[in-house]
């Protein structure tokens, strides 16, 4: 297995684009109180992943050096349509041999999220990159849950990992 070379490799080079903030939800069967707000900062360090679980606030850190870069097949093999084209605009990254893997696209469509995190423990986290949180992308998906769900029904990290404050 090759994991990123810190000091130049190829694969550090390919993931260097995706340093930064990206902002979403856990998802674990739509958005609902089952879901939180979620936060991933990635810089040439580490991979900082910080949700909200109605709790409280759950940090887990992924050191860069257990990252390694995923073939086209692995990406292929994380969408259920294989016959779909779509993988082919994701580069994907996995932490260790079975830990997190982490899907990024590319070229995302409007108000499509750029990352996918796939940890495990949830469905999975769908998250904005930083652009589009710039561009408002992330605040027009809480708004929009506020307006369809009403407000405070899922955890967030402003309110300390709890649905309200």
């Amino acid at each position: 297995m090759m994991y990123l070379n810190f000091y130049g490799g190829e694969e550090m080079r390919e993931f260097k684009h995706y340093f930064g903030t990206y902002r979403g939800f856990s998802v674990m069967s739509g958005f609902s109180t089952e879901s939180g707000e979620v936060e991933i900062s990635i810089d040439s360090h580490l991979i900082k992943i910080r949700t909200a679980t109605g709790i409280s606030i759950e940090e887990e850190v992924v050191p860069m050096n257990s990252i390694r870069k995923l073939s086209e097949e692995e990406v292929q093999s994380h969408y259920v349509h294989r016959d779909s084209e779509r993988y082919k605009r994701v580069d994907g990254f996995r932490a260790g041999g079975d830990g997190v893997t982490f899907l990024f696209c590319r070229e995302p469509d409007i108000g499509e999220p750029m990352l996918l995190v796939l940890p495990g423990e949830f469905i999975g986290m769908l998250c904005f990159g930083p652009e589009q949180i710039a561009d408002g992308a992330f605040d027009k998906m809480i708004k929009e849950i506020i307006e369809e769900e009403g407000e405070n029904v899922f955890p967030r990290l402003t309110y300390g990992g709890k649905v309200q404050p």
